[in-house]
């Protein structure tokens, strides 16, 4: 891997979790927008992700989504949608499901998108 490539690499991610952290914290449509055309830029612009856009955008999202399902679990247990009379542990499994399907559900429409706009891809196993 070229130095160039990491280079973009590492700006984009860091660019990426740092929009995240203002969409975390204002909750904010545009800069959500922002976020996802960030995500979508990166694997436009590194080189090797060239066929496996749908692959690195599972991993970016994945990362990128962690401050905002973190604020979006914890606002949904504030508003008491899912009660447990378990304290410590009921609230620990609920909050670990409410937090995967939110990630569940980001990755598939992530998912959805980026072969909508990536429609040659390989598949697994064809890499190489």
């Amino acid at each position: 891997m070229r130095k160039v490539n990491r280079i973009k690499l590492y700006l984009g991610v860091s660019n990426m979790l740092m929009i995240s952290g203002i969409v975390a914290k204002t909750m904010s449509l545009f800069w959500l927008i922002i976020l996802i055309v960030s995500v979508l830029f990166i694997v436009a612009v590194v080189p090797w992700c060239r066929q496996h856009e749908n692959m690195w955008l599972f991993v970016l999202t994945a990362i990128g989504s962690v401050p905002i399902n973190i604020t979006l679990t914890h606002y949904i247990l504030d508003i008491g949608i899912f009660e447990t009379d378990f304290p410590v542990l009921g609230v620990f499994i609920t909050s670990l499901e409410i937090y995967l399907l939110l990630l569940g559900i980001e990755e598939i429409i992530i998912g959805v998108l980026g072969r909508m706009i990536w429609k040659r891809q390989r598949t697994m196993d064809e890499v190489v």
